[in-house]
């Protein structure tokens, strides 16, 4: 899996912090980035370019995976109210069912 969120005019990468800009672009929210496979309890953080999260027996029997996304707000976020905060988040998939 490859992911990376446009938010503003910052491009992040998966290894990169990411942040939803406010359309004012005075104030951001942090995002944590994890994905959910189906039979495993635990997520696993998707914060490498690259990321194996499922083999090709998961990608045969059309195994649903989510990207699953927090927003974190920490003591030092300086948030304005009533502004809202945007961005795309892309994910891209690869299958290697030959290989």
């Amino acid at each position: 899996m490859k992911a990376w969120l446009l938010s503003g005019e910052q491009k992040a990468n998966a290894k990169d912090d990411w942040y939803l800009q406010s359309n004012d672009g005075k104030s951001r929210v942090g995002l944590l980035r994890q994905v959910s496979i189906p039979g495993k309890q635990e997520l696993i953080w998707a914060d490498r370019d690259k990321l194996e999260i499922a083999s090709k027996d998961h990608a045969a029997k059309g195994a649903q995976i989510k990207l699953v996304l927090t927003a974190l707000l920490g003591d030092s976020a300086k948030i304005k109210r009533g502004v809202p905060h945007t961005g795309t988040v892309f994910a891209v998939f690869e299958t290697d069912l030959e290989g």
